[in-house]
Order: structure tokens, then C-alpha cells, then sequence
């Protein structure tokens, strides 16, 4: 199985390491959700020391899913944030810097004008739990503009389904993205469940999390002490990995 599911798929950022964390600390911890072909802490290339983050990965996506689906996990005593993680190569450079990440929201484009709401949430609810799907309408013809935005009840869903990337809905090919917010609302949408506000515009993504691991290239500064700042108890963000 592993020869045939992308490597994207089974690979897990596992964040807030303790410092005495190391490559078999992963191994041992997370050997109980299935096989790891590999386990890495990211140390300084000056100090050696680690980084205070690492990478587990499995022979299968499902036991990705089930470490996901146990969270929170707790090392050496100490709470660890694992994420879905996303190549830099998967996302346009104009957008990798964006901080303003809704982590729990995709933007869906290349849609028929004929597909519905309620054809989008059958399609993502084998994901996660959708909370709301809006729909960007054309405000002359009510048929939709393309693209739409999904959003779940928990960032590792839309993680999955950004990892995914390509994704047949009403038989057309579409693509999955992160989205990130905008000031004002779009005007013309249709929404499911109420939701969120339609934000952004075809082509309007960003790569999502890329400044959790900016400082940490700095000497002079502790990824710990970063990753504390901005760390939220219970999320499960998106991060790229070279």
C-alpha cells in the first residue's frame, strides 16, 4: 500500500516537540497507529539541537488518519501539535506568505455552473463533518460562478482534502486550495447551513502556516518559544514542508 498512495498522504508535521524528543521518541509514540517507514526530529544545521519539530511517516494514509483522529498526544509529557502537511511546491508563490488562514475552510474552483450546494457537501461530508458550503453565484443568471468555498468542523478534514488537491465533483475535475480571509463578504452567495460569508475570489489562496517555521531558521531565536506564541490548544493546522 505504500508504493501506491502519495507520500503527501501519509506524512504527518508533528510540532512542540520536547527537546529531548528524538527520531525513536517518534518511532516508539507512534508505532501504535500502524507502521512508521520514518521518523525525523529537524535539528539546527549549527547547534545540532533540535528544532523542536519533526516528521512522522506511515506505510498507509489511514494510519495518517488515525493519529490525526486520536489528538490530542502528549510526548514525554509534553502536549505535541500534529498537522497535515502540504509542499510549497503544491501552492502558487504569490500566496505562501499570507497569515490570514481560515484553517478549516477550502476554496473549491473549476465547478459546472449547474453544480449545487447540496452536491458539494455529499462530496466533501466523506471528509469530515461540513459545517456550512458557500456557493458564489452569478447575481444575473443565479447559476454559480465557478467556485465555492467548504467549510468542517476540524482543520485535519480540510487538510485532507487540500492534500488531495484534484477532486471529480458533478464529473468535472476541480481543485481544492486553502482559503484565507477577506475584509469584505461576497455579495452573491448561497449558503448552506447559514455558514460563513462568501470571502475571496477564484484564484484568491494562500499557502497556510508557512511563518510557524520562518523564525526558526533564525540562530538567535527558540522555535519552542515561537511555536508557544501561536500555538492553539486543539487545532490541527496545515504547514509546508520542503
Amino acid at each position: 500500500m505504500q508504493g501506491d498512495e502519495p507520500l503527501n498522504m501519509r506524512k504527518l508535521f508533528i510540532g512542540g516537540l520536547p527537546h529531548d524528543a528524538t527520531d525513536e521518541t517518534l518511532q516508539e509514540y507512534f508505532s501504535k497507529y500502524g507502521s512508521v517507514v520514518n521518523s525525523s526530529v529537524v535539528k539546527d544545521s549549527v547547534t545540532k539541537r533540535s528544532r523542536g519539530f519533526g516528521f512522522v511517516i506511515f506505510s498507509s494514509s489511514k494510519m495518517a488518519d488515525d493519529a490525526q483522529a486520536a489528538r490530542p498526544h502528549v510526548i514525554n509529557g509534553k502536549e505535541v501539535d500534529t498537522k497535515r502537511a502540504i509542499p510549497k511546491s503544491d501552492m502558487d508563490s504569490t500566496y505562501k506568505n499570507h497569515s490570514n488562514i481560515q484553517e478549516k475552510r477550502v476554496f473549491i474552483g473549476g465547478l459546472r455552473g449547474s453544480t449545487t450546494s447540496e452536491i458539494l457537501n455529499t462530496h466533501f461530508s466523506t471528509y469530515g463533518v461540513v459545517e456550512s458550503v458557500d456557493l458564489i453565484l452569478d447575481p444575473n443568471t443565479h447559476r454559480n460562478r465557478g467556485f465555492a468555498y467548504i467549510a468542517f468542523d476540524d482543520s485535519d478534514s480540510a487538510g485532507k482534502v487540500i492534500l488531495q488537491k484534484y477532486h471529480v465533483i458533478d464529473g468535472r475535475k476541480c481543485e481544492a486550495k486553502p482559503a484565507f480571509q477577506k475584509q469584505q463578504r461576497y455579495p452573491h452567495s448561497h449558503q448552506m447551513d447559514g455558514g460563513y460569508g462568501a470571502m475571496g475570489s477564484y484564484g484568491s489562496y494562500a499557502g497556510s502556516y508557512m511563518n510557524y517555521m520562518d523564525p526558526c531558521y533564525q540562530p538567535h531565536k527558540s522555535c519552542c518559544d515561537h511555536y508557544h506564541h501561536h500555538h492553539h490548544r486543539g487545532s490541527s493546522r496545515l504547514i509546508f514542508f520542503l
